[in-house]
């Protein structure tokens, strides 16, 4: 269903990524950084392809695998030889920007936010409501259980898997970022905090806030509410795709 809101709003093509999961079996097999291997060799394949343009869309993980991309690829063009071609990178694909909602930036569950929001539990109905069923210690176990899951071998304090961990030189390069978040999520904190952080290094990153917005994106309330005080979301919509878009 997001796919397609974002595609009609933005008038793009969409690729959905089927990457590696920890669900996989062995579990190893999506253990970090499949999903980013994955996504950035359905990046490659695109641009090989003839897409000119190609942007990423992620919501809750997804957008932290999408930010995860992104350094990798920034990682990747600092550690690169320039070649004599215009002075550029030949070999690393380019992603020419971003979007996610509600991505998870911290595995830490560090934040302070993570501790004192509650998703705006009482506005919330049907799937929202059900969620918040759980108690917080036993929600906080079952993120850190998946988080543990998806490092393999890393600590989840390592940057490459919680981007707003990370320190202003490990964020240089990267491309526009857009961050939407809800502002009753636990996972606002660390969304500014990486925000603050990217800004500061010199990318361009904008942070919209729903109030009172849950992660609710999966039940696609995000593609419902397509305006924010009186603002038409189609101008930042042509960025939008899911996964992978290009035109």
């Amino acid at each position: 269903m997001l796919m397609s809101k974002l595609a009609g709003l933005g008038e793009l093509g969409v690729l959905g990524v089927d990457y590696r999961t920890t669900d996989a079996q062995p579990p190893s097999e999506g253990a970090f950084p499949s999903a980013v291997d994955d996504v950035i060799g359905a990046v490659s394949w695109l641009t090989q392809h003839g897409a000119k343009s190609v942007a990423l869309v992620g919501d809750s993980s997804g957008g932290t695998i999408v930010v995860q991309v992104l350094l990798e690829l920034a990682r990747r063009r600092r550690q690169q030889p320039r070649s004599n071609v215009g002075g550029r990178a030949s070999d690393v694909p380019t992603v020419s920007g971003a979007v996610t909602f509600s991505a998870w930036l911290d595995l830490t569950d560090s934040s302070p936010a993570y501790h004192s929001h509650k998703h705006c539990a009482g506005e919330c109905s049907g799937i929202g409501a059900q969620a918040f069923q759980m108690t917080p210690g036993a929600g906080q176990l079952k993120s850190m259980c998946d988080a543990l899951k998806y490092a393999g071998n890393l600590s989840i304090a390592d940057p490459r898997l919680s981007p707003a961990q990370a320190a202003a030189p490990e964020l240089a390069g990267l491309p526009p970022l857009m961050l939407v978040i809800g502002g009753g999520e636990q996972l606002l904190g660390e969304n500014l905090e990486f925000a603050r952080v990217a800004s500061a290094a010199g990318a361009a990153v904008q942070v919209e806030v729903f109030e009172g917005m849950w992660c609710g994106q999966r039940s696609g309330r995000w593609c419902r509410r397509p305006a924010v005080a009186g603002r038409p979301a189609r101008p930042s919509s042509r960025a939008l795709a899911s996964s992978a878009c290009y035109r």
